[in-house]
């Protein structure tokens, strides 16, 4: 996807900075569809490597790369 054709996912505005890498602390994302494990369903642990911050309304959208989710 092309930077033009982006959009911010909160406002739909096309004036985004970056891609910047992101550093923070990892997220995990429950997916429905997961395996269920002996403590329950199994979360899907992901670490945004981008983001970029929309300079209409100062969202911030993260981004993984296609080699992390198919892992």
């Amino acid at each position: 996807m092309s930077k033009a054709s982006l959009r911010c996912g909160a406002c739909g505005g096309t004036s985004l900075v970056g891609p910047y890498q992101f550093t923070n602390f990892e997220s995990y994302v429950r997916i429905p569809e997961g395996v269920d494990g002996v403590f329950g369903r199994s979360d899907l642990k992901l670490a945004p490597d981008s983001a970029r911050i929309c300079r209409d309304c100062g969202h911030v959208m993260h981004f993984v790369s296609v080699a992390k989710l198919n892992g």
